[in-house]
C-alpha cells in the first residue's frame, strides 16, 4: 500500500469512527403560545403566552383554559410519530381548599380523551406532564386545562399556573445506519481489491 492510501485511509476511518458520534438532534421543541386559547375571565395570560396563571372563581367550577380547533380555535398540536406534548405546572391549594387540577389532550371532531392523554391531581404540588402523541398521528387535536373544585371545597383560593407549553420531536439517533457501514467503509477501502 503507498503512503497515500494509508493517508487516505486513516482520514476516511476518522471521519467513520467520528461520524458514530453524530447524532441528529434529539429534541426539537416547538412552543405552544396560551393567547391562542380561549380562557375563562378568573384566568390571566402572562409573558406573551408562555404561561397562564388559573384562579378558582367562587361562581364557576370548572375555570376553564383550552384550545379546540373545531371551534374556531387555532390548530395547534400536531401529532406526529415521538412528538409529544410537555408542559409544567404548579398547583397551589391553601387549606381549607380541596380541588383537583387536570389536563387532557382530546380529539377535537369527537370531543372525547382517553386516560394516557390525561393528568389529574388533588395534591398541590409542581412538575412537568408529557403525553405521548405518536398513537394520535392524523387526528385534530384539542387541548383543555382546568381547576375544579371538589365536593369538600370550603375555599376559593386554590392556583395553578401551566407554563412552557410546547411540543417536542424525540428522534431516533442517526449512529444505526453509521454502525452497519462504517466497518465496510474503513475495511473496504483499506484492502482494495487486488487486479
Amino acid at each position: 500500500m503507498s503512503r497515500r492510501n494509508v493517508g487516505v485511509d486513516a482520514v476516511l476511518g476518522c471521519v467513520c469512527a467520528a461520524s458514530l458520534f453524530v447524532l441528529v438532534p434529539s429534541v426539537v421543541a416547538g412552543p405552544i403560545s396560551l393567547s391562542d386559547f380561549t380562557k375563562d375571565a378568573s384566568v390571566d395570560i402572562l409573558s406573551g403566552g408562555v404561561s397562564a396563571v388559573m384562579r378558582e372563581d367562587p361562581s364557576l367550577s370548572p375555570v376553564l383554559l383550552y384550545n379546540d380547533p373545531v371551534t374556531g380555535g387555532p390548530d395547534l398540536i400536531v401529532p406526529g410519530n415521538q412528538v409529544f406534548l410537555v408542559f409544567d405546572y404548579q398547583f397551589t391549594e391553601p387549606s381549607g381548599n380541596d380541588d383537583e387540577f387536570g389536563a387532557f389532550v382530546f380529539n377535537a371532531v369527537t370531543g372525547l380523551s382517553s386516560a394516557p392523554f390525561e393528568f389529574y391531581t388533588g395534591n398541590a404540588g409542581s412538575g412537568t406532564i408529557a403525553f405521548d402523541l405518536t398513537s394520535l398521528s392524523g387526528l385534530t387535536l384539542g387541548l383543555q386545562f382546568q381547576l375544579a373544585a371538589l365536593p369538600a371545597d370550603s375555599d376559593v383560593t386554590s392556583v395553578v399556573t401551566v407554563a412552557n407549553v410546547r411540543t417536542e420531536e424525540r428522534a431516533i439517533p442517526a449512529p444505526l445506519p453509521w454502525l452497519l457501514i462504517a466497518p465496510w467503509l474503513i475495511f473496504g477501502l483499506r484492502h482494495p481489491r487486488r487486479r
